[in-house]
C-alpha cells in the first residue's frame, strides 16, 4: 500500500445491469472509504486517444503548453534530458495527482487527480520504434497494425493546437484530458 501511488482494478462481468454494478462498487467505495483508501470509478480508455475513425471525438485530449521562456537561464538547463519531466512531474504533485502506471504504454508517464476525475499525460520524445502498436485490451495484448489505425478524421481537430514536443528552449507540453461523465 502506497498512498502516493494510484492503483487499477479492472470489473468484467458477462451479465449484469449497470446499476447493479454500479451499486457493488459504490459498497466497494464505502467500505474502503473506512480504511482510507479511495475508489473512483473511471474509464477503460482514460485517454481516448484518437487511433481510429471510430474514436470519440469528444473524450479526445487537450493539449497544455507548459511555457518555460520566462525562467531565468540557470532554471532552463537544468530542464534539459530528465528533467523536464522531473518538473512537470512535480507540478502535477503539487496539484493532487499521483502516478497512474498502465503496463501497455511504457513510453508515457500518466498521472490521475486524487478526484478520479482529471487524466494526465506527459508523453516520452522517444516512441517506440515499431511500427506496430501495442493495444492492451481486458487483458488481452493485440498488435495493431498502423495501416489499420489510420489517422481518424477527428484527430485534425483535437490536435489543432498541438504539434509535437518541443525542441530545448521552446516551451514543452503536458497533455491533460479531462474526463466527464
Amino acid at each position: 500500500y502506497d498512498p502516493e501511488q494510484a492503483f487499477e482494478m479492472v470489473i468484467e462481468w458477462m451479465v449484469s445491469t449497470g446499476n447493479s454494478i454500479s451499486e457493488i462498487v459504490m459498497g466497494w467505495s464505502r467500505k474502503a472509504a473506512s480504511t482510507g483508501l479511495h475508489l473512483v470509478p473511471i474509464p477503460a480508455d482514460p485517454f481516448a486517444l484518437p487511433f481510429s475513425s471510430k474514436s470519440d471525438p469528444l473524450r479526445g485530449p487537450i493539449y497544455i503548453t507548459l511555457s518555460i521562456d520566462s525562467l531565468p537561464k540557470m532554471a532552463t538547463k537544468l530542464l534539459e534530458g530528465e528533467g523536464l519531466f522531473n518538473f512537470q512531474e512535480r507540478i502535477l504533485v503539487k496539484f493532487g495527482f499521483i502516478p497512474f502506471h498502465d503496463p501497455t504504454t511504457d513510453n508515457q508517464r500518466q498521472f490521475v487527480h486524487v478526484s478520479g476525475s482529471i487524466f494526465v499525460m506527459i508523453p516520452s520524445k522517444n516512441p517506440a520504434s515499431s511500427p506496430y502498436k501495442s493495444v492492451r485490451k481486458r487483458g488481452k495484448l493485440l498488435k495493431v497494425d498502423n495501416n489499420d489505425t489510420a489517422c481518424s478524421p477527428h484527430e485534425e481537430y483535437i490536435t489543432r493546437h498541438f504539434s509535437g514536443v518541443k525542441q530545448a528552449g521552446e516551451s514543452a507540453h503536458i497533455d491533460a484530458k479531462a474526463c466527464i461523465q
